[in-house]
């Protein structure tokens, strides 16, 4: 009786993790159809420094994509690095020495907008201190009314609706067709 109880146990976890790796990768599948290639790309380490943060992926893919719009080997004029363009010297203060290292980059950006929504509480100025810098933004406690914030702010509440949608859609048609699979 026992052995039959252990085996039942067994094909049912078994069928358990082949359906959830089935859905996860459906999942996958029909995100790569909503994403651009090099957003895709870079998909598996955002979603391992947003769950590690705590920062919902489609914020951390939206500051990217107005950041660098996806690529790792982006410079600006001010010296900004990287995926999610991370000033050196704020690099080595969340502790990584080569910020044009993909991983590091992703990572150490989710740490550092983390802290800024906890030190702000509201997205848009967490979003501020990012392009503008925390201290002016602790100075006014408001957003800074220059063009390049503003606009800047503006782009990546946007970017979020679209990430946070080719997700939700990604998701949707998973389990339409997972459900038509069973």
């Amino acid at each position: 009786m026992k052995k039959s109880i252990f085996l039942v146990f067994v094909l049912v976890m078994v069928f358990s993790i082949e359906a959830f790796g089935g859905s996860a990768h459906k999942f996958r599948a029909n995100l790569r159809k909503e994403l651009h290639p090099k957003e895709f790309k870079y998909y598996d380490i955002v979603k391992a420094a947003s769950t590690k943060y705590k920062v919902d992926v489609s914020w951390l893919m939206a500051i990217i994509k107005a950041e660098s719009n996806f690529n790792h080997r982006a410079v600006s004029p001010k010296g900004a690095i990287g995926l999610m363009q991370l000033m050196p010297k704020t690099a080595r203060w969340l502790g990584i020495n080569d910020p044009s290292d993909p991983r590091k980059n992703i990572h150490a950006g989710a740490k550092y907008i983390s802290r800024l929504i906890k030190t702000f509480g509201r997205m848009d100025l967490a979003l501020a201190a990012y392009n503008a810098g925390p201290t002016l933004v602790k100075k006014l406690r408001r957003v800074p009314r220059f063009r390049q914030t503003l606009i800047y702010v503006s782009r990546v509440l946007d970017y979020q609706e679209k990430y946070a949608l080719a997700i939700s859609a990604a998701a949707g048609a998973s389990n339409k067709r997972g459900k038509k699979d069973i």
